[in-house]
């Protein structure tokens, strides 16, 4: 369980995500305008998976731990956290980038686990999920400000291509839609490009987001966002030189604890039914 999720964090190296993470920073412009005064944001990881594959995964074992909630999960809420932490500080006082409350929904939605997989207290004992919605609350530390809602969602039988990655709404008539995910995985799979190569971790200019805004007039304008180059190596070389004392370490092991915790209370969320509260 642990290791699954100990590797969350190189997912902050996706295209996708550092594209967002630079749209998110207070210094950012993109033409005229950056993407402020964020309300929601949704961030998904989707796919199409047949209810009975040629072999059986070892994901899908049932075994606590196993589950799209472990596995892509752990990727959507590293992120999120990343982000309250650094671009959206200003929404979270918490220093872990934790928000002010959770709420989890976990499905089967193949219902290729067990029958008992409508019952709640039977996760990672009769079935595991292969689909979740997931609800954070971020209250502003002013109370006469807008609250952040953020949707982390996955799907395992979600029949369209490309796939959702982020919606992203705010006030003042700001908001970015992006479809597609990073490259890198699909590139090293095909063996088409790999680190180092100068167009390993480019999105195509198809799948580039879009940020929509609108002038003082109220007239819409439509802008491609080129992606930003992801790469995983960042993580690694990070890692080296922090090792030989050159640089900071950029994550750290308490980021993946801070994703278990999350994960815990979206379960516990689930579970009983309601919003839940981190400890501090």
């Amino acid at each position: 369980m642990i290791n699954s999720v100990s590797f969350c964090t190189d997912r902050r190296f996706d295209s996708d995500f550092l594209t967002l993470s630079r749209l998110l920073t207070p210094t950012s412009t993109v033409g005229t305008a950056p993407l402020t005064n964020v309300t929601q944001i949704r961030s998904s990881y989707n796919r199409y998976v047949t209810s009975s594959p040629p072999r059986k995964a070892w994901k899908r074992e049932i075994v606590l731990g196993n589950g799209v909630l472990y596995d892509l999960g752990a990727h959507l809420i590293d992120q999120i956290l990343h982000l309250f932490r650094n671009n959206l500080s200003a929404f979270c006082t918490n220093p872990h980038g934790f928000p002010t409350r959770i709420l989890g929904m976990l499905h089967d939605e193949r219902g290729t686990s067990l029958p008992q997989s409508r019952d709640a207290t039977e996760w990672g004992k009769s079935w595991v999920d292969d689909g979740f919605d997931i609800f954070f609350e971020y209250a502003h530390p002013d109370p006469t400000h807008h609250s952040i809602i953020v949707h982390l969602t996955a799907s395992s039988a979600s029949s369209r291509m490309p796939q959702e990655r982020f919606v992203v709404r705010g006030i003042g008539g700001a908001s970015y839609v992006k479809f597609g995910v990073d490259p890198q995985e699909a590139q090293l799979l095909k063996d088409v490009y790999g680190p180092g190569k100068p167009c390993f971790g480019e999105e195509p200019e198809e799948e580039w987001g879009e940020l929509t805004t609108t002038d003082v007039q109220g007239d819409w304008e439509v802008k491609r966002v080129r992606g930003e180059k992801g790469n995983y190596a960042r993580y690694y070389e990070n890692l080296i030189r922090a090792i030989n004392g050159q640089e900071p370490l950029g994550v750290k092991p308490e980021d993946a604890a801070d994703v278990l915790r999350i994960i815990e209370a979206v379960a516990k969320s689930w579970k009983e039914g309601r919003w839940v509260k981190l400890l501090p």
